[in-house]
This record gives C-alpha cells, structure tokens and sequence, in this order.
C-alpha cells in the first residue's frame, strides 16, 4: 500500500468525517432560510429591474429624436441654401478648389488650412488606419468623369458659396458631422471638409442615398460606407430644387453611426457586466430576414468612461429563440421600445431595445440585476457564525491529534527523503554515480529508482552537448574565413546560428570565367536547425565548390546540386539558395534563385529599390526542376545589395512582431554610404536590439556587396 493511501485512510477517520457532519447540518440550515429570502427579492427586483431598463430606453429614445431633428434641420438649410444660390443669375466670383488639388505628395502645395484629420481615416491592406489631409477652410469640388466642364461651370461657381452655409451648419452638432456635401445631376459633387479622397470612377448620382431623396422627394436615412474612409454612417440627405421647382441634385450629410448613440449611460452598479450596443437588421451585411447584427460596441475607457466602437466586422447576434429575436427586430422597426428576458447558452439576460433601423441595446445579465440577494446571503452567514466558533473549537482538538500522529510517523516517513536529499546533493556537486537506496514499494522508493537512472543520462547528455560543441567548430570553418578583395566592390558577410549547428550557408565561389572585376556569392538555407540541417549544408557547400571548375551558367550550378540533393535525401529536406555574380567593370548582376528571397538592391542616386521576381522550386525537392538565369545590368556606382536568410526579417522582437522587410531597407537607406563591413555591424545591432533579451528561434546569415 502506498504512503499517500494509507495517510489518506488515517486523515479520513480521524479529521473529514466528523467534519462532514457538522458542515452538513451547517449547510441545510443556511440553505432553507437563504432560499426563503433570496424569493422574495427575487421577485421584487425583476419586476424594479424591467421598469427601470424600460425608463433608459425611453428616455433615451427621447434625446435620439432630438438629434435626428437637429441633423434634418441640418441638411434642409443647406438643401434650401443650394437652391437658392442655383437660382443667382449674377452670383459673386469666388474662387472654385478642385479635389485634384491634393494629388501632389509634396503638402506644402496643398490647399490653405489643410492637415491631418483624426476623424477622417483610411483603411490600410494591413489592418491600419492613415489620417486623411483635409481643409475647413474651403469646400472641394469634384466633377463626374465624362462630363463636359462648360456644362456646369455655371452651377459650379454658384455653389462656390456654400462654405458659409456648410460651417454654419456644423455648428448645430458638431461632433455628429463627417462629411456634408451636394451632387447635382448635371455631374458634379462639392463636400466640406474639403479633401481629395475620391475614386476615379466616383459618381454620386448612383448611391443610394442619392437615389432614395431623389425619388421620395424628402429627407431621408440611409446606412451605407463612406467612399472615401470605407467607415460605416448613417447617410441623411434632401433633394434640391431650383426656384422654378425642377430638380437639381441631393445634398447630405453622414452622421458616424455611434455618433447618435453617444449619451446613452447605463446605471453605475450594471456598467461592468452590462453590454451596450448598436443593432440593425441582417440585410444589412447580406443576411435574411429575421438576423441581427451588433454594428457597434460600448466600450470602458482607462478612466472608467464608456464610449463606442465599431466591430471591425458586424457580428451576429445569437440567442437561443430566434423567433424572439425577429420580434425584436420587428418591434423596433415599427417604433415600440421594450424590454424583454432572452437566454443566450442556457444563461438568463434582460435586453432593452429602442427603435429604428439601427437601433440601441442594453443586455445585461438577470443575475447582475438580483445582485442584492447576496445580501440575504451574508444574512444567513451573520446567523451562522455562532456554529463557526463551535466548529473551530473542534477543529482545533482534531488538528492537535493529526499533529501528534504525524510527528509519531515522520521519523518512518523522512528517511528515505533524507536518503534522496543527500544523493540529490552529491548529484549537484558533479558525482554521476551518486544512487539513492530506498527499499519499498511506495511512491519514494518508485522516486528512488527513478533518481537513480538520473546520473547516468546526465554523463551522456554531457558527452552529446561535447559532440555538438565539435560539430559547431567544424561547421564554422566551412564559412568563408576570408573575405574577397576586388577593384571596385567592398563585401561583408555575417552568419549567426541560433543552435549549436545551423542550416544557414553562405560562401565565396571561385567560378570559371570571373575575372578580377567580379565575385560569385551564394547565400543557403537548409529546413530546419541542427545536425541534419548542418549536414545537409556541408553537403551542398562541397558540390558547390567542386562544379565550380567546370563552365557554365549560374542556372547550370543549381540544376547540378538539385540533382545530386534529390538523389542523397529522396526530396525529404530541402534548401532555398541565392546565386549570384556582382561586375564592378560591366556594373552588372547575374542571378539564379532555388526558392529563396530576392536580394534589396538600393540605388542611391534614384532613392528607391530593385524589385526582383524571379525563383524555383527549393533544392532537393523535384530531380526535374529546371532554374533559369537572369540579368540586370546598368547599376550605379554606390548601389547597395543585401542578400540573406529569412531569420534577418523574421527575427522576433519582445513584443512577438518581426522586424520586416520594411526595417531592413530602412537600414540599408540611412547607411548605404558605409563601408560594407559598417553596414553589416549596424545591422547585426540592430536586430539585436530588436530582439532584446529574447532567444532568436532562427539562423540569421547575410552579405553585403557595395558597388564603389
């Protein structure tokens, strides 16, 4: 029998089965009179909780109104404003700003006023946001490609005024309005805040926020995303009329779609569970009648403040009645605000809805709701606690038995860990053959037996870590211990493998044909680290070395060892490879790729980067692969070539994020004008300090060719 069985039969008799009785009366007694009381306020809270959810809603519906009012006031002034001023006959020359104002780079020749606007953002392939430049100092105009500028020259001077009005309407809610604008059918569109962020092909009389004030004749809301920012608003325009009443165009206005929602406040004692949020139909993103969808999220801000945020994208809104939720919908279309009890995976909520297409609402769950039958609960310990002293006095008496039967015990018990604890000492003083002898069938003589065969596996990890320490000193004469001098390159090469042994490889050929003027530089990389990837790294350095004495092509190099790397390894491992010839006299590069990453090739005198696509297959992988060989020739004096591993780009910073490409050619532009070697240093220091005290988890190899 085991020593934790048989201590667990002995505490057992002596210590849990009495204790088990006394919690057991504890526990019935406490368990009647606090479901008593936690019934009562059950009851009384749920029906305080649906009355105040429902005066929240209501309340807010109230201020909602508002300023849906404020922002159709809004747009029927600039609607009535631009009608008015398309019915001058003589209108004031002002001076017209185009949206192509913005096409240069260079901001100094942008439009008066013009900056970066938090509130307008673009998205980017990578996830970010870029601040879009915008001016209110002036309006934009666009005109609708195809159209003829005499053709509304006239119309475009005489809405040159509506600055004025578009300011004056801001002021009304400010922190509500994006983008104002008016599109006129004859073919042009004028926005505030003026901005150039408009597609090529942008035509506003196709949108439907044109459409549906166009044909309704009135004010109308419409959710779309914004041309230029892709952010989800809510779109109110109007239809523009000239004085004699025929249509000239929809002005509007786009609300941010939490802007509305900003002042609705949730009681303090349920902001931490509750969940605010902004809800419409599923049509919206595609879906059938019936789906929800969350469009926005109310979020706690570091200062305990909420605020919302829009999903980056919309999310179902799934509970366990469905047929619940389209009543929901349904209810809130038709401009009734409710509450209602829902459950979402078996778990009880209250929801709050407002009305409206988008419309906001509150789920807060039932049992935050009845927080204050804890109360009732503290109340039946406050009745207990006289039990609690009798309890502890027993506890006492059986603790001070255990005490005495542990302290009879432990003289048995303590001799084989004291047994142990020595070996375990001359273990750590470098005795190998150290051994505990602990007789028995218990869980320490099992340890016993187990610390024994401790010993020997430490000598032969010993002899291992030694055979390693061997490989890497080998390996590491097979890289160049010399680096090539020639007329008119300066080269530099760095290799740092994050094991013992490494599959990174590069190297200096002496291939037939190059003359003074020209050095072969091959840079490898072998799948995966170690042994077997140094092996494998010798093996193609070897064959390498040995085809350069035979002429050919660059191409005719990798198809040679590719052959001879599918024959030893049966296309199970493989290696990328980057070949390539620099010519200081003829300024010129030859290049053959096995799958590997193309080479940064900076020209300084143009400021930018060679971009190369040209590759195959890695090594070892199909005997039938066939590379090709390419050129580039005409390179300037001072041009830069970095060519490397993936362990540079790929190393990983304290945050988890990798270097990048990105890094590298920055590097490379702010130090091109350095000896190699200066270049190869500063880029070795910084992806150290990138890294940190973190372990890189890939070899990081490179070579740097200047052109002087």
């Amino acid at each position: 029998m085991t020593i934790s069985t048989k201590l667990l039969i002995l505490l057992l008799m002596i210590a849990v089965l009495p204790l088990g009785v006394v919690g057991l009366f504890d526990l019935v007694s406490a368990r009647r009179l606090g479901e008593g009381l936690a019934e009562d306020r059950r009851q009384l809270l749920t029906r305080l909780a649906f009355e105040q959810m429902q005066e929240l809603v209501e309340a807010y519906g109230r201020v909602l109104i508002r300023d849906q009012r404020v922002l159709e006031h809004a747009v029927t002034m600039q609607a009535r404003e631009a009608g008015r001023l398309l019915g001058q006959s003589n209108p004031p020359q002002q001076p017209v700003l185009l949206a192509s104002a913005w096409q240069t780079a260079d901001s100094k020749q942008w439009p008066e006023g013009t900056a970066l606007s938090p509130l307008h953002t673009r998205p980017n392939l990578d996830g970010t946001r870029t601040q879009i430049p915008v001016t209110y100092e002036h309006q934009v105009f666009y005109a609708v490609a195809g159209v003829a500028p005499e053709l509304i020259e006239h119309d475009m001077g005489r809405l040159a005024a509506m600055t004025d009005t578009y300011r004056f309407a801001r002021q009304l809610a400010p922190h509500q309005m994006y983008w104002q604008y008016t599109s006129l059918d004859s073919g042009f569109h004028s926005a505030y805040p003026g901005n150039g962020e408009y597609p090529e092909d942008y035509d506003p009389r196709v949108r439907p926020w044109y459409h549906k004030a166009r044909d309704t004749g009135q004010v109308s809301w419409v959710l779309l995303p914004d041309v230029a920012t892709r952010e989800v608003s809510l779109t109110l325009s109007a239809p523009v009329y000239r004085l004699d009443g025929t249509f000239a165009g929809v002005t509007g206005i786009d609300v941010p779609l939490t802007s509305l929602f900003g002042e609705l406040r949730l009681p303090a004692r349920w902001a931490s569970q509750a969940e605010a949020m902004l809800v419409g139909p599923g049509e919206y993103v595609g879906l059938g009648a019936g789906h929800a969808v969350v469009l926005a999220r109310q979020r706690t801000t570091p200062g305990g403040d909420r605020d919302w945020r829009k999903t980056p994208e919309p999310e179902v809104l799934v509970v366990d009645d469905p047929a619940q939720l389209a009543r929901v919908l349904a209810a809130a279309s038709e401009g009734h605000a409710g509450v209602e009890r829902i459950t979402v995976d078996g778990r009880s909520f209250l929801i709050a809805y407002g009305t409206g297409g988008v419309f906001p609402l509150v789920k807060v769950p039932e049992l935050v709701l009845l927080a204050d039958v804890e109360q009732a609960r503290l109340r039946v310990l406050e009745e207990t606690r006289h039990r609690q002293a009798t309890m502890l006095v027993i506890l006492l008496l059986m603790g001070l038995a255990v005490v005495g039967l542990a302290l009879a015990a432990s003289r048995k018990v303590t001799r084989p860990a004291r047994e142990l604890a020595n070996a375990a000492h001359r273990l750590a003083e470098g005795d190998y053959d150290a051994r505990a002898e602990v007789r028995g069938r218990d869980e320490l003589a099992q340890l016993s037996e187990v610390f024994n065969q401790i010993g020997p596996q430490l000598r032969e990890r010993e002899r291992i870590k030694h055979s390693l320490t061997v490989a890497m000193e080998v390996q590491r004469n097979l890289l160049p211990s010399t680096t090539p001098s020639l007329q008119g390159l300066d080269i530099a090469g760095h290799s740092t493998y994050c094991d013992e042994t490494g599959g990174d490889y590069y190297d200096y050929l002496d291939i037939v044909g190059l003359d003074g003027h020209g050095v072969a530089v091959v840079v490898g990389d072998v799948m995966g680290h170690g042994v077997a990837a140094a092996m494998l790294m010798a093996t193609a350095r070897g064959i390498l070395r040995s085809r350069c004495t035979t002429p050919g092509s660059l191409a005719d190099l990798l198809n040679h060892l590719n052959q001879l790397l599918v024959h030893d390894t049966g296309g199970k491992r493989f290696m990328t490879m980057m070949l390539m010839t620099i010519d200081s006299e003829h300024m010129a590069l030859r290049f053959a790729s096995a799958g590997h990453d193309p080479p940064f090739i900076y020209d300084p005198a143009s400021d930018r980067f060679h971009e190369l696509d040209h590759s195959g297959l890695p090594l070892g992988i199909v005997a039938e692969e066939r590379y090709e060989e390419a050129m580039i020739d005409g390179l300037s004096p001072g041009t830069l070539l970095l060519t490397a591993t993936d362990g540079v780009w790929e190393m990983k910073g304290r945050d988890g994020g990798m270097f990048g490409k990105d890094r590298v050619k920055q590097l490379l532009r702010a130090h091109h004008a350095k000896p190699a070697a200066d270049i190869e240093r500063e880029l070795c220091e910084a992806l150290s300090a990138y890294r940190g005290d973190g372990t890189p988890d890939d070899d990081v190899t490179f070579v740097v060719v200047k052109l002087t």
